[in-house]
């Protein structure tokens, strides 16, 4: 984890990170555009989750 695509910094006080289901790119959660993230049912998430296990796909920007 270098940092995040997103904001671009290697924040610890933002403690949620995913790992970008496509490449090693990891980015904080809460930067995350809520399009990019779906639930463990294929859905897309419509709020931030508490917890990395709510998120079961996460394609970062570099897929679009």
């Amino acid at each position: 984890m270098d940092s995040c695509k997103y904001c671009h910094k290697d924040d610890p006080d933002k403690p949620l990170w995913v790992q970008c289901s496509l490449c090693p790119q990891w980015v904080h959660v809460s930067c995350v555009p809520l399009k990019h993230l779906q639930d463990q049912d294929g859905n897309e998430i419509k709020q931030y989750p508490q917890s990395s296990s709510e998120i079961s796909y996460f394609q970062c920007g570099a897929h679009d």
